[in-house]
């Protein structure tokens, strides 16, 4: 499709999706404790496939978070909807609320240059709303 190509995503408000499948949910995971991931997902766990590239193996999961910790960028490339790739930051806002920021956008639209362009989007918005929120 070209990028005139008009998409759609049906959602609603309330839909709820496992956060280890979303760029949102592992950028919160990401802020965990070990012990408090442990308690979230038991190694034993065995992940939901909720489409064919979900993450479905703990040990995965630890090593992409820990990738997360590094990097400060989650992602997730058609891991609960195919044809679509999302990216996420988490946000320290506080001490006790666990907030992130998310930029999805179509498989079929990306390019690395445009895949660096949202990163770096997103870092810097994270930058500016934790600066403000130092403020109040």
């Amino acid at each position: 499709p070209n990028t005139d190509t008009p998409i759609k995503i049906i959602s609603h408000v309330g839909k709820k999706l496992p956060a280890y499948c979303t760029a949102l949910g592992k950028a919160l995971l990401s802020q965990l404790s070990e012990q408090e991931f442990n308690l979230l997902y038991p190694s034993s766990k065995k992940l939901l496939q909720i489409a064919p590239k979900t993450i479905t193996e703990i040990a995965q999961l630890k090593d992409n978070l820990n990738s997360i910790k590094l990097s400060g960028i989650a992602s997730e490339y058609e891991e609960v909807n195919e044809h679509l790739c999302c990216f996420a930051v988490p946000l320290n806002i506080n001490d006790h609320d666990k907030v992130a920021l998310s930029i999805t956008t179509p498989i079929f639209r990306m390019t690395k240059e445009k895949e660096q362009q949202i990163k770096l989007n997103l870092l810097n918005a994270k930058e500016k709303i934790e600066s403000y929120a130092r403020t109040i």
